[in-house]
């Protein structure tokens, strides 16, 4: 991923390795600014910013769009006209780092942090954690609950699942997994939104449910080793939790 923005003779160019980045992942990459005037260009507080920046803000170049996170600047003092000069970027991002959302989103930003909006910006595609990811994964493919939409949620990933057209999962009507990586355990939390047969109504009328499951997973259950997930007992996992919303629980 690059971009490269001019402001008064001043180019700015952020390049990046790679396009898009997970929760946990290192973003590494160099800004080069080069000097196309005659004067010699002062680098005092320029340098590249990891932000936090609401997209709805950023439309309108309102000032409080963007949050500094981390950031470095140049140690050089100047760039000489006709000049460059570079610095390395490199973020590790954490574990619960903010997903890419309509909301809010992580930006790489140039220049000062007064100036982004004429020095130039790039916002990150964000994913989850590679472990929630696979987890995601290995749900979506074996039973067929698509993912809606993901984003962040205080500390968790909130992944909303589109419900098979299933008869046994008839009484599902909406489906939320909570997920996040806590001293190493993988805790999922399912929310489920129910209709079930009031069988104390006089007339058996349909009424709302939800149902919320909590699971741990310590990493000897959910890994083989390294980051190789263990499919069999996620399957396990997975099915014991479909077991209890399945239309013939409730029958």
């Amino acid at each position: 991923m690059k971009g490269t923005f001019l402001n008064n003779q001043i180019e700015y160019k952020i390049l990046l390795n790679g396009e898009q980045w997970l929760q946990g992942q290192t973003i590494t990459g160099s800004l080069k600014i080069s000097n196309h005037s005659s004067n010699d260009f002062q680098l005092c507080e320029v340098g590249h910013f990891l932000c936090l920046g609401s997209p709805k803000k950023i439309k309108t170049k309102d000032k409080a769009a963007f949050s500094v996170l981390e950031k470095s600047i140049f140690p050089e003092q100047t760039v000489k006209a006709k000049q460059s000069a570079s610095l390395p970027i490199s973020y590790e991002l954490p574990d619960d780092a903010h997903l890419s959302d309509k909301t809010k989103s992580l930006y790489l930003c140039s220049g000062k942090e007064e100036s982004f909006y004429e020095t130039g910006y790039l916002p990150l595609n964000i994913g989850p954690l590679q472990i929630i990811s696979g987890f995601l994964d290995i749900f979506s493919n074996f039973y067929k609950f698509k993912i809606k939409t993901i984003k962040s949620k205080k500390d968790y990933v909130e992944a909303v699942m589109v419900i098979p057209s299933s008869k046994e999962f008839a009484s599902v009507e909406k489906l939320k997994i909570l997920s996040r990586v806590k001293d190493k355990n993988l805790e999922l939390n399912y929310v489920f939104n129910l209709k079930k047969i009031d069988f104390n109504a006089s007339t058996n009328t349909l009424k709302n449910e939800i149902k919320e499951i909590p699971i741990l997973m310590e990493p000897k259950q959910y890994q083989f080793y390294g980051e190789s997930l263990n499919q069999e007992e996620i399957l396990k996992s997975i099915e014991g939790v479909l077991e209890q919303v399945k239309v013939k629980s409730f029958f």
